[in-house]
């Protein structure tokens, strides 16, 4: 439809149209949950009922520049799909599987740069559905680390005198901090989801330092990598999730510092999928234990 006063779009056809992929999204994290929780319907649809409407994800939707975050998911999770078919299969492995992995990872990457984490997301569902580590898996993985560290290049020599800072504006452990509190932030936003806003900055130093609360979070980022260590001793799905979680938020964590802000609730709509998966197995886990107390 056409403004008849500007002769140009009206804005309406690409909001319907960041939101119809954004409804796909929801229905491939379905479907790529469904499979990885060994077709548990309940869990499949907890995670995608949050991943469709959990506040932090409204600005890769109603953003319409952000079209690229919802159209790269697309072909990011269509790929994590093509992969668990791939390694599901005992009996041989469909080299087809593996090859539309790969063509899927390279759409996601021309989409938006933040694909390059794909081949991190493979290791953790080898990890998760406890495939052996043998010479052969880590040489499938090559073309994707490959394709990761091209796509990688390629960005930041287009944003390394724009959107990247440079690096003497931090020191290490000022960087250390900051990837904390963005860290503790992100999950924090998962639960209590306040303070949305377009821009969080970066913060005010006082006299030349970070304000005190910057130094404490390390220690609360600390208290929860032990916490997730400490839960291989029961399950490796606490360990998956987080690690999800992490992979895909990690580039964005400010270790080199990127844009003008310290968070965006728009990095959020991927890795957040490992976290929901915690909560959603945890929902069915307890759930059912309580049925089972309760059947006579």
């Amino acid at each position: 439809e056409i403004d008849p006063k500007t002769n140009q779009p009206l804005p309406g056809i690409f909001h319907t149209t960041s939101l119809m992929i954004h409804l796909i999204d929801v229905m491939m994290v379905f479907w790529f949950i469904f499979l990885l929780s060994g077709r548990r319907l309940d869990v499949a649809t907890i995670v995608a009922l949050f991943f469709g409407i959990h506040p932090m994800h409204v600005e890769s939707v109603a953003w319409v520049a952000e079209l690229k975050d919802v159209l790269y998911t697309f072909f990011f999770i269509g790929g994590l799909i093509a992969y668990y078919k791939y390694i599901s299969n005992k009996e041989k492995k469909p080299i087809i599987l593996i090859l539309l992995t790969f063509v899927l990872f390279v759409l996601s990457g021309l989409s938006k740069p933040a694909a390059t984490t794909f081949p991190l997301s493979l290791i953790i569902i080898d990890f998760y559905c406890r495939r052996k580590f043998t010479l052969m898996v880590w040489l499938e993985k090559v073309p994707f680390f490959i394709g990761a560290v091209i796509f990688g290049v390629l960005t930041y020599k287009a944003q390394v005198s724009t959107a990247i800072a440079p690096l003497e504006q931090y020191n290490l452990l000022e960087r250390f901090l900051l990837a904390s509190f963005a860290m503790v932030d992100y999950i924090g936003k998962l639960f209590l989801p306040i303070n949305l806003a377009g821009l969080h900055p970066y913060p005010h130093q006082i006299n030349g330092h970070l304000p005190t609360k910057y130094f404490i979070l390390p220690v609360i980022s600390l208290a929860i990598f032990f916490l997730v260590w400490r839960s291989l001793k029961y399950s490796r799905l606490v360990m998956f999730g987080f690690l999800f979680f992490l992979a895909n938020i990690i580039l964005v964590l400010q270790f080199l510092s990127v844009g003008l802000a310290i968070t965006s609730d728009r990095y959020s709509y991927v890795p957040y999928i490992g976290l929901f998966f915690i909560i959603a197995m945890g929902y069915n886990k307890l759930t059912n234990s309580q049925n089972k107390k309760l059947t006579p």
